[in-house]
C-alpha cells in the first residue's frame, strides 16, 4: 500500500479499532469525562509530593510527562487542559517541574 493510500485508509482503521475496543462507542463528552476522572485520580495520588513516588523523579513521572504534555502544550482545544487548570494544579506543577528538570540535563 502506498503512503498516499495509507493517508486515506488510516482514519477509518483508527475508528474501527476504537469501535472494537469499546471507546468508539461513546460520545465525545463521555470520553472527556473518562479522561477527567483519570486526571483527578492522578492528582489525588500525587497529592503534595514533589514527584509521583516522592522526592526523586522516576519512570512513572516520565510516563506521565509524556502523556500530559500533549494536553498542556499542543493547543488544539483539548478540554482536559481547562479541567487540569481548575482541578489538578498539582499535576500541572509536576509537568512544569519535569520540564525544567529535562531542560537542565
Amino acid at each position: 500500500m502506498s503512503r498516499r493510500n495509507w493517508g486515506y485508509v488510516q482514519p477509518y482503521l483508527t475508528k474501527l479499532r476504537s469501535w472494537i475496543n469499546g471507546m468508539g462507542r461513546h460520545e465525545n463528552h463521555e470520553i472527556w469525562e473518562f479522561a477527567n476522572q483519570d486526571l483527578k485520580s492522578i492528582s489525588e495520588l500525587l497529592g503534595d509530593k514533589k514527584y509521583f513516588l516522592g522526592d526523586d523523579i522516576s519512570t512513572v513521572d516520565c510516563v506521565l510527562f509524556g502523556h500530559l504534555t500533549q494536553f498542556m502544550y499542543i493547543n488544539i482545544g483539548f478540554p482536559q487542559m481547562e479541567f487540569m487548570s481548575r482541578e489538578c494544579k498539582n499535576v500541572i506543577s509536576l509537568v512544569e517541574r519535569i520540564k525544567v528538570f529535562i531542560l537542565n540535563l
